[in-house]
């Protein structure tokens, strides 16, 4: 069976960009060693030449990836990223009410398993991850009465 193709938004001759659907890792992960799908593999396919993360969305979240068609273009575009000089928004729907405007400031640390992959080395430091966030919009649901 055939790999579903990914929806390509932009390519030249430098980037390509994709809408990574959810469920989907960016590329093989300690996070689920036993994942035979991956964006980067699919893309690559997809498109017939290698290709060079930018960044990551987690395996659950949907949204733009971008990707460098080069070693030197995808680490140029992960300095970016790693910089804070790429603007990088997300959109979600929460349940309750948060506030109309704030900021979560927590850092992430690495949580390793018994399974986690033999030989790799990676720091344990915890990265810093501040998220900025405004509400758009409030919606309530209607409340369904079993009579």
């Amino acid at each position: 069976m055939a790999e579903a193709p990914l929806l390509v938004l932009y390519r030249d001759e430098h980037i390509v960009v994709i809408d990574k659907p959810p469920n989907l890792l960016v590329h093989r992960s300690e996070i689920d060693r036993h994942e035979t799908r991956f964006a980067i593999q699919i893309l690559r396919d997809q498109i017939g030449q290698r290709v060079w993360p930018a960044h990551r969305l987690d395996r659950g979240t949907s949204g733009i990836l971008l990707f460098g068609l080069s070693p030197e273009i995808g680490g140029q575009l992960g300095r970016q990223f790693e910089a804070g000089t790429i603007d990088k928004r997300y959109w979600a729907v929460v349940r309750g009410h948060p506030p109309a405007a704030g900021s979560i400031d927590h850092p992430l640390s690495r949580q390793r398993d018994d399974y986690e992959f033999q030989g790799e080395s990676s720091s344990d430091e915890a990265q810093s991850a501040l998220t900025r966030f405004r509400k758009l919009a409030e919606i309530e649901l209607p409340v369904m009465v079993d009579r």
